[in-house]
């Protein structure tokens, strides 16, 4: 019976070992199946969601991302819609001055002056919706800015929910 147990013990112990190398060792793997599997997806507070225009520019390119309101429970507030910029070859160019329409209703949203060499950034001629500059990404030689927007649906959802 005491080599029963024993040949038990090390079988488990010798099982044991395989799974914790095979996770150590095929941890991306293991991660993206479980991903796939139940449909995870990184929060867009994260990422800053999906991107859904590129605007082409002559030294660089301009990756407007969708805007984000999302909360855990409906829609927030406040949110923001991030922008990158990104060279086409080389640097960026010390000053960028660009225009943005971020809902795609043909009128600009605000206007964005930026120094890629110190990081800094000012809004321009921008609507009553849109806050402030919130964070500013130096990522090699890209740059992602987020800017601070009310969402005026949920003041009117609210008032939908409340008749």
């Amino acid at each position: 019976m005491a080599h029963w147990r024993q040949f038990i013990g090390y079988l488990w112990a010798s099982f044991a070992l395989f799974i914790i190398l095979a996770t150590f060792i095929g941890g991306g793997f293991w991660a993206r199946k479980l991903v796939n599997l139940t449909g995870i997806k990184v929060s867009p507070w994260l990422n800053g969601g999906d991107i859904v225009q590129i605007i082409q520019n002559d030294r660089y390119r301009i990756f407007i991302h969708q805007v984000v309101f999302d909360g855990l429970i409906g829609q927030r507030k406040q949110g923001f819609v991030q922008i990158d910029w990104q060279p086409k070859t080389g640097l960026l160019p010390a000053q960028l001055n660009d225009s943005i329409d971020y809902d795609h209703d043909q009128v600009v949203d605000f206007t964005i002056r930026f120094n890629s060499k110190t990081n800094r950034a000012w809004l321009i001629d921008k609507k009553p919706y849109v806050i402030k500059i919130g964070s500013i990404y130096p990522l090699g030689h890209e740059r992602a800015i987020r800017v601070l927007l009310i969402n005026s649906m949920s003041s009117q959802s609210r008032k939908t929910l409340s008749l």
